[in-house]
């Protein structure tokens, strides 16, 4: 038989021994619940889930930045012009310029003395011998050229070209108009003019024509 004191020392030490293994082991009362690490993990994934999600899409859309970046500069070439530029650079100016108007107006001959220089704007009168290009008549309304210059009679309203062209090759010293008729003239400094005649007649002084003129600087011309 056991002893009383000894049995009572089993009873305790199983006892306590038992209850301490299963108590401390992973009650409630001592540890964390298990629906809280449940959920605890399932926060967690979502959290990762979601960053991961944020990190894609950043990337994604850095990505696409220097694509667009890259496509709006790469009609640029380095060191060269765009397309449009280099092609407006390209293109050269016409070697050859065209007539270009100098002067057009009213003018008048009235007489021998209405010598007119039709190189300068407008057209002067002069009595020097080297400036005039045309003049009127004594008896006549005519056109009369001077120093050089060259008038004809044309038909129609030609224009600096063909003004230029009739006078070089049909031109003469004088030329009798009438109302209505038009006068080409080349001077000698190679401009020219084109004479629609308002007037022609007599007066009693002097014979009178009065034009409406363009005069012309011609390319090409010693002017």
């Amino acid at each position: 038989m056991a002893k009383p004191g000894h049995e009572g020392d089993y009873r305790g030490d199983h006892g306590n021994g038992y209850q301490g293994d299963h108590g401390g082991g992973g009650g409630p009362q001592d540890g964390v619940p298990g629906e809280y690490v449940l959920i605890a993990g399932v926060v967690g994934v979502v959290a990762l889930v979601g960053l991961v999600a944020v990190a894609i899409m950043l990337v994604s859309g850095g990505d696409g930045g220097s694509g667009r970046g890259a496509a709006a500069g790469s009609p640029t070439k380095p060191g060269g012009a765009s397309p449009a530029a280099s092609g407006s650079a390209s293109r050269s100016p016409s070697a050859t310029a065209g007539p270009v108007v100098r002067w057009r107006g009213a003018l008048t001959l009235d007489g021998p003395r209405s010598r007119r220089d039709l190189d300068t704007v407008p057209p002067r009168l002069t009595d020097r011998d080297e400036e005039p290009d045309i003049r009127g008549d004594w008896l006549k309304p005519l056109v009369e050229a001077e120093n050089d210059t060259q008038v004809v009679r044309v038909k129609g309203r030609p224009g600096a070209v063909q003004c230029r062209d009739a006078a070089a090759t049909e031109g003469t010293d004088e030329v009798e108009v009438n109302e209505g008729d038009v006068v080409c003239v080349l001077t000698a400094a190679g401009r020219v003019a084109r004479l629609s005649i308002l007037e022609a007649h007599m007066t009693s002084a002097d014979p009178l024509v009065r034009a409406r003129v363009v005069i012309w600087d011609m390319p090409g011309a010693g002017q």
